[in-house]
């Protein structure tokens, strides 16, 4: 037969001519071939090395070949995916070998769509059969099926909401990371395998709900059900439980979802606690002002304050006697009819303990007398200790003093102290104000809002220069006639504040009697009187020598900053003039190299000197350059090119000069680069200084591990990293990274070279392209420097 024939189309059948002797001869189709060329199933026989003697339609149909392409030619073997292809060589061996093998491979149709299929291999002398078995539908659902319940489980597990299943006796099935966060971490507090019945540590109300809901199976929703967690913390929940119905079964388990309220109703109550202790100061300032005269008056009133807004069953106020050597009961406040009891006194030594230990854990001695769960604030007077309060027992529940309601406490202890402190002040006015610099003062407002003084100090008219009787007698104006013109909304703001009921400080100008101008600082505190009214007591201090010093601080900062620009100004200039000889001193090294290599009986030192004075050149060059660039960002006059840079050319152009430094240590450079090369929007020269600084940083510190690069890109920007598994930085040398001139180790005999510039740079040239740089480090395990800058066709 012709080459012309044997190259024709194979009838009916697709069976390969026979081969003998080189020659092939077409033969009559097998009885099994013409059966199997109308089955369903894709059927082929191919010798041992993949050659197809036959295809049958289902197998043409599967591979969108024509069975006469197929046969002839090892066509499974040229369409597998080349992962996949020693999977099928591999089961053609394992046929000829064993008479039969079976494998599962990837393969791309004549339309170029990616298929899988199973493989059964028949061996039968020297060809063999093949079913090829097309499973792509089947493992796509099969993948879709796991993803789906992975999903699933990952919501299930991430779920801000703590969730149980039970089965329809009531025992756990299943618990989520979060319902373990709120009933305990530990393996004892798990609620897997156990019925609801043999948890302890939840409300009792919860069980009952929840047998109801498996048997009757209406949902239901319990507020502020209690927790008490494995290790004794308690926790407050909000549960919401519901059935799981079977259509054919009826109630077969169900489904718990807890939600944690505890720091909800924490701020609730705290805030309760506060609004409470608000009203309490102001009925405290209010005791005050009314006993202005009478202190005891107002000790008596202010015991009674804290006892009621405490819900205290006593409360007692000792100040010092003796000669200060112990305190004793001045005033007393009890809940109960009966107020009857020994006084309480105590020596010095408790205050002292007390007002030393920040926790306020009471002494052994005070403990024993009026029990442990009382509250004992021991409080100073003018930086002397000027007595305590102790509220003791509690009828509803002792242990609501703390958190919250210790802090408020604390704080109305510090209010008592400043009234109580400011009440002996007035008693005593005429001796402290004859020795203090600073006025005292007191006012009311008018209708209209201008100040009312009731009471001022001599000092006033020192730091004024008006009389106290021009001010008292509402003759002067204090908004329109003192204060100074610019600060009078200031000033309005301030009094605004003060009507409102809120103390307040301010710094501002008046114009005195003598026409100059002086500097005051006033703080004061409101209060109501017995007519309702506010009024509002206070102090006036000259602050005009910190106010001309801080103007003074002020010029010397700028004078600074003026000397930091000339520094940088310089460093330009120094850097450009020394560029200049330094490229000639570069290029005779270079030049003198070539002549030393030219002369045949050049002694080798010569060669070794002249390599060091180019090597010593070029780091000085790089130094100098260095310099420049931070002087120029330094003082504004570095100009960034806003252009189309390609990333990758970059990355490649400067990691190739440090692979041989890396081998030499047997560090690996590996890349993790995006697919697409990423465009930046800025100057190639200087994206080429982020990349070369933050990669010579990691080689130099990187002695075994890796050094990885890796790109990353989104709609706005591009992402440069830099990891590498050295040294690593240590947390207090972080804030100063990007300091310039800035080194970890900054003895002289320091361990790495370096001048302390490259992160410098690398910082200030990120920003000025409008992009970022974040690191993150941990000492002996490496850094990572990510770069994010803005992307060209974003």
């Amino acid at each position: 037969m012709s080459a012309t024939n044997r190259n024709t189309s194979i009838p009916n059948g697709h069976r390969l001519p026979e081969c003998e002797g080189g020659e092939c001869t077409a033969t009559t189709a097998r009885p099994f071939e013409a059966v199997a060329t109308h089955l369903p199933v894709p059927l082929v026989r191919l010798r041992p090395d993949g050659t197809l003697c036959f295809a049958n339609e289902a197998a043409a149909r599967l591979t969108g070949h024509a069975t006469e392409a197929m046969v002839g030619r090892p066509l499974w073997l040229e369409i597998t995916h080349p992962e996949d292809r020693h999977r099928l060589t591999g089961a053609l061996r394992s046929a000829l070998r064993q008479g039969h093998a079976e494998t599962s491979i990837r393969f791309q149709t004549a339309g170029g769509a990616m298929r899988r299929a199973n493989v059964r291999l028949q061996s039968e002398g020297d060809e063999m059969s093949g079913v090829f078995v097309d499973v792509t539908e089947r493992d796509e659902m099969t993948a879709a099926l796991l993803q789906s319940e992975m999903l699933y489980q990952t919501f299930l597990e991430q779920s801000p909401v703590g969730i149980a299943h039970l089965d329809a006796e009531g025992v756990v099935t299943f618990e989520n990371h979060r319902l373990r966060t709120i009933t305990g971490e530990d393996a004892d507090a798990a609620w897997i395998g156990r019925a609801l019945s043999e948890i302890a540590g939840f409300d009792d109300r919860l069980c009952a709900l929840v047998m109801r809901m498996l048997a009757e199976g209406d949902p239901f929703t319990a507020d502020d059900l209690v927790v008490m967690r494995s290790d004794g913390r308690r926790r407050i929940a909000q549960v919401y439980g519901a059935a799981i119905q079977h259509p054919e079964e009826g109630i077969i388990g169900g489904v718990l979802m807890l939600t944690d309220v505890t720091e909800e109703r924490e701020r609730e109550e705290e805030l309760r606690v506060l609004q409470r202790y608000d009203q309490a100061g102001l009925a405290l300032r209010d005791a005050a002002l009314a006993s202005t005269s009478e202190p005891h008056t107002f000790l008596a009133a202010a015991a009674r304050i804290l006892g009621e807004t405490a819900g205290a069953d006593c409360v007692a106020v000792l100040l010092p006697e003796e000669g200060a050597e112990s305190f004793g009961e001045q005033a007393r406040w009890s809940g109960a009819s009966d107020e009857s009891g020994t006084p309480i006194r105590f020596d010095a030594a408790v205050w002292a303990s007390l007002s030393s230990d920040p926790t306020r854990t009471l002494p052994r001695a005070v403990a024993e007398t009026i029990g442990g769960g009382a509250v004992v604030l021991p409080f100073t007077v003018e930086g002397k200790p000027g007595g305590m309060l102790l509220l003791t027992g509690r009828s509803d529940s002792p242990e609501r003093w703390a958190p919250a309601e210790r802090r408020a406490l604390r704080r109305l202890g510090v209010l008592f102290e400043t009234l109580w402190g400011w009440m002996l002040a007035e008693a005593r006015y005429r001796q402290v104000v004859s020795s203090v610099e600073d006025s005292l003062f007191s006012f009311t407002f008018a209708e209209g809002g201008e100040r009312l003084y009731s009471f001022a100090t001599r000092q006033m008219e020192a730091l004024t220069g008006y009389s106290t009787d021009e001010l008292l007698s509402g003759e002067l104006s204090w908004g329109r006639s003192v204060v100074f013109a610019d600060d009078r909304d200031a000033v309005a703001k301030h009094e605004e504040r003060l009507r409102a009921g809120h103390e307040s400080r301010l710094v501002y100008r008046i114009r005195t009697a003598q026409g100059g101008v002086r500097w005051l600082r006033e703080s004061a505190t409101p209060g109501r009187d017995r007519t309702s009214h506010t009024v509002v007591a206070g102090i006036l201090s000259d602050v005009t020598e910190a106010k001309e010093a801080e103007a003074t601080l002020i010029q010397a900062r700028q004078d600074a900053e003026s000397a930091t620009r000339m520094k940088s100004t310089f460093l330009a200039t120094m850097s450009h003039e020394i560029r200049t000889p330094l490229g000639a001193i570069s290029g005779f090294a270079e030049l003198l190299l070539e002549e030393v290599a030219a002369l045949p009986e050049a002694p080798p030192e010569v060669t070794e000197f002249a390599s060091t004075i180019r090597t010593s050149t070029k780091k000085v060059l790089r130094l100098v350059n260095d310099l420049f660039d931070l002087a120029s960002l330094q003082s504004g006059r570095m100009y960034v090119d806003r252009a189309p840079v390609a990333l990758h050319p970059i990355v490649t152009q400067v990691t190739a000069g440090h692979k041989a430094a890396l081998a030499e240590r047997g560090v690996a450079l590996d890349f993790d680069l995006a697919a697409d090369d990423p465009i930046v929007l800025g100057e190639a020269r200087r994206i080429e200084q982020i990349v070369e600084h933050l990669v010579s940083n990691a080689v130099k510190f990187t002695e075994a591990g890796h050094v990885r690069i890796a790109t990353g890109v989104d709609e706005t920007a591009v992402r440069i990293t830099v990891e590498d598994t050295g040294i690593g930085i240590e947390p207090d040398y972080m804030a100063d990274l990007f300091e310039p001139f800035s080194q970890e180790d900054n003895r002289l005999n320091r361990n790495y070279e370096g001048s302390g510039l490259g992160l410098a740079i690398v910082k200030r040239i990120v920003e000025a392209m409008n992009g970022t740089v974040v690191v993150a480090s941990e000492r002996g395990e490496g850094t990572r420097f990510d770069v994010t800058l803005p992307r060209a066709d974003g």
